[in-house]
């Protein structure tokens, strides 16, 4: 058995040793906790492909009826991801909460788009090359969200 005799060297590899737990402890934290947001992408993804064969590009969904909830960013997330293929398949996705926030619901009007709750634009303002939404009002989704398959099962995971 090798002894160690110096105490620098003892407190050096204490030290290391620390330090490799830490990085191991907090790369398994960053693994485990990237599972809720990988879900809540694929959900995003999957609530984009439920709308498109509906009409119109604007939507607004009830907040409980998502299983990785939502924030402020919502409908930005929503806009990106369904855009990235073609303008023409741009749709907005927003909260009942976005929708309902200070005057937003008697606010706007069909040739405007809610960016994030405390943001209305003019449809006039998107980058036609990136994002075409309609001159249609809000639709509201009635997604139940014990329908929902479990996110490895949503078609949008595929791609």
């Amino acid at each position: 058995m090798h002894i160690i005799k110096s105490k620098k060297l003892l407190f050096r590899l204490l030290f290391s040793l620390l330090v490799i737990i830490t990085i191991c402890v907090r790369i398994i934290g960053i693994y485990n906790d990237s599972i809720h947001f990988t879900n809540r992408v694929a959900e995003i993804k999957y609530n984009i492909e439920r709308v498109r064969p509906m009409l119109g590009s604007k939507f607004v969904i009830n907040e409980s009826n998502l299983k990785y909830g939502a924030n402020w960013s919502y409908p930005i997330e929503t806009i990106l991801f369904s855009s990235y293929k073609s303008s023409n398949e741009t749709v907005t996705i927003c909260t009942d909460l976005d929708i309902n926030f200070a005057q937003n619901k008697s606010s706007l009007l069909p040739n405007q788009y809610l960016l994030r709750r405390w943001d209305i634009y003019d449809i006039e303002s998107l980058n036609k090359n990136y994002f075409m939404l309609d001159n249609l009002n809000y639709s509201i989704l009635n997604i139940d969200v014990h329908t929902l398959p479990d996110p490895v099962d949503y078609p949008a995971r595929k791609n």
